[in-house]
């Protein structure tokens, strides 16, 4: 029987999540995330009431090259292991779950360390070219390099391993409320002349510390007999399976970052950091489409496998509701409330306002296509997603470079969303055509 309210779908749907065995993981998971993202809102809010609109630039700016570049130090290591890690549990291999464990972090700190070492000789090579304040933000940010892809590397086998709340709440919670702490002390103690490079170096502080904090978590909640199993190694078959994957969060993670760092290359860090503050508002509209699609992730994988379609479809309808549900409220607030919401980064950050409006809708879009992108990773169409982002990256660092210079910040969100529209409406548009199922927001919605 067709029902006609969306809401009472969500509830419905709901209630068969309860009543799952995972209910409570998943219970833990949101709450985790959800308190992450207002503890990260809050944190950028006192970055940049702390630091000033330069400051706050040079910080944004030096921290997102850093974030890219972990994404190659990780070498997609954290994606694989939500493969091989429960495989190898499910069937008992502890040795080759110790080998993939210690091998990924062999891998991923050495060539985290490598690329670390290349972005502080780049920066001392650029000599007079860079701001020395912006030159010594950026040495402090290569240290977090190796710090931060071992965590994600880290947090990837607790969460394979189905300790999900042990995994996220170490890097989501306890390390931005650490860091918001050290921040608030050295604002009291000492007058903040280079504030970049402080809030910096305590960023790395409080990244050793959130390090240790893993080690010991992991130890207690690893499995006994990984321990004691001596490790083996499959590192061609890993490597076969990681490279492909890290293309995939290559272009996902550029498609959200690159428009910061054409902002501050063809405008200045100062609008880096004011584009940034925007940015991050916006992507508060997706934060539900990201943390559902993570959760019905396997549930994808496993009606594609089994040929499910009509099943797939209410699950994709339900994610889709879900998502729009969430987004739309927000994107509504945005429309309405924007400057407030701007202001509260500091009155130098107003000017984004424009950006952020257009940004918002570009998140609201996005909402509206649910779990495109996850179809067509989990249903062995990931080569094609992948060409896709490609596609989405390339047309939007031409659009950015295009649109930046004669309009500014708000040229780059023009950009992103452009963008935002082709490939979701592609990536929908494939989704239907070979699977046979729509993953975008249907009137057409019914959970039987």
């Amino acid at each position: 029987m067709n029902e006609s309210k969306p809401l009472a779908k969500l509830i419905r749907f709901a209630r068969h999540a309860a009543a799952s065995a995972s209910a409570r993981k998943v219970g833990g998971a949101l709450v985790v995330n959800v308190l992450g993202a207002a503890i990260a809102f809050g944190l950028q809010i006192l970055l940049a009431r702390l630091l000033g609109v330069e400051s706050f630039g040079q910080y944004i700016y030096a921290l997102t090259w850093i974030t890219l570049c972990v994404l190659l130090g990780k070498l997609g290591l954290d994606v694989t292991a939500q493969r091989f890690v429960p495989e190898y549990e499910a069937r008992a291999n502890w040795g080759l779950l110790r080998g993939f464990i210690r091998r990924g972090k062999q891998a991923t700190l050495l060539a985290a360390s490598l690329l670390a070492v290349i972005v502080a000789l780049a920066v001392v090579l650029a000599g007079p070219r860079i701001d020395a304040q912006l030159r010594d933000v950026f040495l402090c940010a290569a240290l977090l390099l190796p710090l931060n892809a071992y965590l994600i590397v880290q947090g990837a086998y607790l969460q394979g391993l189905r300790r999900i709340v042990a995994a996220q709440a170490p890097q989501v919670i306890v390390r931005p409320l650490l860091f918001a702490a050290a921040l608030l002390i050295a604002a009291l103690l000492m007058p903040l002349h280079d504030a970049a490079v402080i809030a910096m170096l305590l960023n790395v502080i409080t990244a050793l510390a959130t390090i240790a904090l893993m080690i010991f978590i992991t130890r207690a909640r690893i499995p006994v007999e990984v321990r004691g199993a001596p490790p083996e190694y499959q590192t061609k078959q890993w490597a076969k399976v990681a490279l492909p994957m890290m293309g995939i969060t290559s272009f996902t993670l550029l498609l959200n970052q690159a428009d910061v760092i054409m902002v501050g290359a063809l405008l200045s860090t100062t609008d880096a950091g004011i584009y940034s503050a925007a940015s991050r508002v916006a992507l508060l509209l997706t934060f539900a489409v990201t943390l559902v699609n993570s959760v019905t992730a396997p549930m994808i994988s496993r009606l594609c496998t089994q040929g499910k379609t009509a099943e797939l479809q209410r699950l994709l309808n339900v994610v889709a509701w879900g998502s729009f549900a969430f987004a739309t409220p927000l994107c509504l607030a945005v429309m309405f409330f924007g400057e407030d919401i701007m202001r509260l980064f500091g009155p130098q950050f107003i000017p984004g306002t424009g950006a952020l409006l257009i940004l918002a809708a570009a998140r609201w879009i996005n909402a509206l296509t649910g779990a495109a992108g996850y179809l067509m990773s989990m249903s062995g169409h990931e080569r094609q997603a992948a060409w896709i982002l490609g596609g989405s990256v390339v047309l939007n660092l031409l659009l950015n470079a295009l649109l930046i210079p004669p309009y500014g910040i708000e040229g780059a969100a023009i950009a992103t969303l452009m963008t935002t529209i082709l490939g979701g409406a592609l990536m929908v548009i494939y989704g239907w055509k070979y699977l046979g199922v729509n993953s975008c927001l249907s009137f057409r919605f019914s959970w039987t």
